[in-house]
């Protein structure tokens, strides 16, 4: 009678599973990415439609959001600006380039942030041309 369960098989069959695992999980985050990134999306919306109290149950959230508009807003002077592309301008990282960006003061650093952007994205629902949220 032949030993069938050596060291060396063990280790190639855990080494298989593990690898096939990999490849699983792999090909699934792959496969998920661009939904993950839709649902990312749409969950943004939801939430911006919820805190103007816009969203109603049960209909598209894309659909319900065709009524706002994505405003970028200078903070240094309030006003609306064109200076940077609403689809591609990351707010976050604008707030650690020098440039984009200005250091508080101790007195105007509150929420202890230590930088502050210049240019915000903000959400708005004109109605006859005039801002109504």
């Amino acid at each position: 009678m032949s030993n069938k369960e050596t060291t060396s098989k063990t280790i190639i069959v855990a080494l298989t599973l593990c690898i096939v695992c990999s490849l699983v999980v792999a090909g699934s985050a792959v496969l998920l990415k661009d939904m993950q990134t839709a649902n990312k999306i749409v969950d943004r919306q939801s939430n911006i439609l919820a805190a103007a109290g816009l969203l109603v149950a049960g209909e598209s959230v894309s659909k319900q959001f065709e009524q706002v508009k994505t405003r970028l807003v200078d903070l240094n002077n309030g006003s609306f600006s064109d200076e940077h592309s609403i689809e591609t301008f990351d707010q976050l990282r604008s707030a650690k380039i020098d440039s984009l960006s200005m250091e508080l003061s101790g007195k105007q650093d509150l929420a202890k942030i230590s930088r502050r952007e210049n240019f915000a994205l903000v959400y708005v629902i004109e109605k006859d041309g005039q801002i109504d949220k």
